[in-house]
């Protein structure tokens, strides 16, 4: 569980950082989603494999 809450924490910065004005790239959704799914992949297999142990 610590796993999913650490991935959402850094997702929710990213999402954060990319409406902000401080992304390089300028304002609006550009990187963050991608940058969320792969988290959300990763904190998947994580918490699976742990469960599987």
């Amino acid at each position: 569980m610590l796993i999913v809450l650490v991935f959402a924490a850094v997702s929710g910065l990213a999402v954060f950082v990319d409406l902000s004005a401080y992304d390089p790239f300028g304002p609006g959704l550009g990187w963050s989603p991608g940058l969320v799914l792969v988290a959300f992949l990763a904190a998947y297999v994580l918490n699976r494999s742990h469960a599987e142990q």
